[in-house]
């Protein structure tokens, strides 16, 4: 029969694995958030540079058509910048929920090793106490001579 501690080792092993995927999850949300705030901080910085480009082209002079161009442009540019900063939301939020599932795991992960551990603790000890206990009982079944 198997030990108690052996049982549960099973269940540790099955715990790992889940923490394992979670952090691996979590991984890649990390990496898809940082991506998103990258792709937020160059549209942003385009914009910035169009604007620039736009004032001096409007400085010197610019047309009815170069006008409405640069408005449709700069509107595009707007809906895709507000869209990405959605995007962006979004895999914050999955980043959260990420690392909260991580941290369940990790936790589930940890309280159980800790348990196999008390249990091989706790056999450790009544194997000890058994073994003393056969000590005893052989040192007084000895005849005195």
């Amino acid at each position: 029969m198997k030990k108690p501690s052996e049982r549960l080792q099973t269940v540790l092993m099955l715990a790992k694995l889940r923490e394992q995927k979670a952090a691996e999850q979590l991984a890649a949300a990390i990496r898809t958030s940082g991506q998103q705030q990258q792709q937020v901080e160059q549209l942003q910085s385009f914009q910035l540079e169009y604007n620039s480009q736009f004032s001096e082209t409007a400085s010197a002079g610019a047309s009815a058509q170069q006008l409405k161009n640069y408005q449709s442009f700069y509107g595009k540019l707007d809906q895709a910048l507000l869209s990405q900063q959605s995007q962006q939301i979004s895999g914050a939020e999955q980043l959260e929920q990420a690392r909260k599932l991580w941290q369940y795991h990790y936790s589930k992960q940890k309280n159980m090793a800790e348990l196999v551990e008390k249990k091989r603790k706790l056999e450790r000890q009544t194997q000890e106490k058994q073994l003393q206990r056969e000590q005893d009982d052989r040192k007084l079944s000895k005849p005195v001579v």
